[in-house]
């Protein structure tokens, strides 16, 4: 639903091409967007194209790299971001999100709605956040993380790792794994 819903929005924002990336063909794309299996593929650009990053951050980030001349959509509240804070470009940023003083996102990263990155942060490429998820200050979070967590400040997160919605990280996570729970600890196999 979010696919056809996000498709029809940048249709009705004027841009021409819409081209959907996916590593897989999203049941509800309307039949004026374009799907692209392969996001490293060389697409012909018109003077305004839009993008829309679905499911894997690593081919999201992929797409970014194409081509830094096209004109992607981001559609972000102005009182959101604080003015100090640094958006490296096609970053989403979802209702009641915010970003705070000084903090600095990467390509690819995902706000998911209620999602808050206070003063200081240092967001990764392809980062995705959960709903609600909370970063206090000063927080380095590596590419292609998912963290739907509370993270208390001063705390680094390894690159590829998944912290669980609705855990509490307290402490550095210096390895990629899976952690969840209150506070965090990581899944063993």
């Amino acid at each position: 639903m979010l696919t056809r819903q996000s498709a029809n929005l940048v249709a009705l924002l004027g841009f021409g091409e819409i081209r959907v990336f996916s590593p897989q063909r999203p049941e509800s794309l309307p039949g004026h967007a374009e799907w692209v299996q392969d996001p490293g593929c060389r697409l012909p650009i018109t003077n305004r194209s839009a993008f829309i990053g679905l499911l894997d951050s690593e081919a999201r980030v992929n797409a970014l790299r194409i081509d830094r001349d096209r004109a992607f959509v981001n559609l972000i509240h102005p009182t959101a971001v604080n003015e100090t804070a640094t958006l490296d470009g096609n970053v989403f940023i979802d209702a009641f999100g915010f970003v705070g003083l000084e903090a600095r996102l990467s390509p690819g990263v995902v706000l998911n709605s209620r999602t808050t990155v206070e003063h200081d942060n240092v967001i990764g490429e392809g980062v995705t956040f959960g709903t609600g998820a909370t970063l206090c200050g000063r927080v380095e979070v590596g590419a292609h993380a998912f963290v739907g967590a509370v993270v208390r400040p001063q705390i680094r997160v390894a690159a590829h790792t998944m912290i669980g919605a609705g855990a509490v990280l307290v402490s550095d996570v210096p390895e990629a794994g899976v952690y969840f729970g209150s506070p965090a600890r990581r899944l063993e196999r």
